[in-house]
């Protein structure tokens, strides 16, 4: 009995461990379940959230906020994830133009940033015209006011790229066209005189596109002004170059271009500022062969100012700084070789030009720079107070240009205080003191913007012109 009865119990241990594996089997299967449920539904809820509605959700919330930095980011992950959403793409575009940068770097990023918003749009929109426009338009602006080479390059690219997306049909195919001429003509200068038609005339780059425009556009004034400035300056480059044989047929040929182009545009500020620009070159080459004793009479010599004097004042009049805001330093330029009336003139325009765009800080420093030229002391004073004063500007040409041009208005307060100081009298001297101490603090606000690097060239020359006022 004993021996069964140990039997038994050996039985029922048995059992307990079977029991107990198998519940704890059962216990792991169910953590197990929990754990891939609860991981599992949080894992769905992340995916959820970082959707592109959820992006989109997030950065409206932070645009509400006015964090522009934040919402920019959160769209453009939306973005990335929905390249070809137009909503999406907008709601970045808008984000962005609101951003202020706070250092030149930044402004330079965000800006390149911008002008990629524009590339990725027009890249998900190939057909649409619209929007090669809006990129080719900010590029070919941001060349002129820039000045990069960089820009004029992108300009290049920018156009082809949309004539080789948009359909061949399109109505409006002429005016990227047209922008592809104008950054072919200045990139490719230096083959200005490379290739011939088959009359013998040299073509300059970008001329058989410029010629495709006019047949679509007969009456575009850019078009005109542009063609008759590079067959003028086809002329210009033989003439220097001493290409006899070339001189006399490229000359009639840039004659004939050009009253051609009066006679279409001539009414036109666009063919107005290539004609007066050629008249002034012929000036300047008339009064070199009177001064060599070569070809050429004073009478030619005054007929030749009074035609320059009537275009000047057309020129000046059909000025309107809506239209023409980012080839004024170039008009001004122009006008500062045309006497005395057109040093006037180049103050009236930038004034005008700024009265609509208070915020141009370019046209503001040159103003001021003529100004004080001209003995208008106070009036180039304030000018530069407005940019050294300005608050930094949101995303854009603006925000680099005011970053660029405010150490160039603390300088050229130096340059005016000092230059007050140099020409009072030994008698008065208090009022010297006054324009010196002035200067001072003009240099402390320079020092600042430059991060009191001493060795600067511009806070170099600072020191020089008070030194030199101090000891005058």
């Amino acid at each position: 009995m004993a021996k069964k009865k140990y039997k038994s119990i050996n039985k029922n241990k048995k059992n307990k461990r079977k029991a107990n594996k198998a519940n704890k089997k059962l216990i792991t299967i169910l953590v197990t379940a929990a754990i891939v449920l609860v991981f599992g539904a949080g894992g769905m809820y992340y995916l959820n959230k970082k959707s592109p509605t959820n992006n989109i959700k997030d950065g409206d919330a932070y645009a509400e906020k006015g964090n522009f930095r934040r919402a920019y980011k959160l769209y453009g992950r939306a973005v990335r994830k929905e390249a070809a959403n137009p909503l999406y793409i907008s709601k970045m575009q808008e984000a962005l133009s609101k951003i202020v940068p706070v250092t030149p770097d930044e402004a330079r990023a965000y800006y390149k940033d911008y002008l990629g918003s524009l590339i990725h749009k027009a890249r998900y929109s190939p057909k649409d015209i619209n929007t090669h426009l809006e990129i080719v338009e900010e590029l070919y602006r941001a060349a002129y006011v820039t000045g990069s080479e960089f820009y004029w390059a992108r300009l290049l690219a920018s156009a082809e790229y949309g004539l080789d997306r948009i359909s061949p049909d399109d109505p409006r195919r002429y005016e990227l066209l047209l922008y592809l001429g104008l950054s072919q003509l200045h990139i490719e200068d230096a083959s200005m005189t490379d290739t011939y038609d088959s009359e013998g005339n040299i073509r300059f780059p970008g001329e058989d596109e410029l010629e495709e425009v006019l047949k679509g556009d007969p009456g575009n004034a850019m078009a005109w002004s542009v063609v008759a400035h590079g067959r003028m300056a086809i002329y210009n480059r033989v003439l220097s170059a001493e290409k006899t044989a070339q001189i006399p047929k490229s000359k009639k040929h840039a004659d004939e271009t050009m009253a051609k182009a009066m006679e279409v545009a001539g009414t036109s500020f666009e063919v107005l500022h290539t004609k007066f620009r050629s008249l002034l070159l012929e000036r300047f080459h008339l009064q070199k062969r009177i001064s060599n004793d070569l070809q050429g009479t004073q009478d030619e010599f005054d007929v030749l100012n009074v035609e320059i004097e009537e275009i000047q004042d057309r020129l000046v009049a059909a000025y309107d700084p809506s239209q023409h805001d980012e080839v004024t330093i170039e008009v001004i330029t122009l006008l500062q070789h045309a006497g005395e009336n057109g040093r006037n003139q180049s103050i009236e325009i930038l004034l005008k030009n700024i009265e609509l765009h208070p915020n141009n800080y370019n046209n503001r420093l040159v103003v001021a720079i003529l100004m004080g030229r001209s003995d208008l002391t106070d009036e180039a004073v304030e000018s530069l107070q407005y940019i050294l004063t300005a608050p930094k500007e949101t995303v854009g040409l603006d925000s680099l240009a005011l970053f660029d041009k405010k150490p160039l208005a603390a300088m050229q307060l130096v340059d005016i205080y000092t230059g007050k100081a140099l020409t009072l009298d030994a008698e008065d001297l208090e009022i010297r003191q006054e324009y010196i101490a002035k200067a001072l603090e003009s240099k402390a606000v320079l020092e600042d913007l430059l991060s009191n690097n001493e060795s600067n060239p511009q806070l170099l020359y600072a020191n020089g012109l008070i030194a030199l006022a101090k000891i005058g």
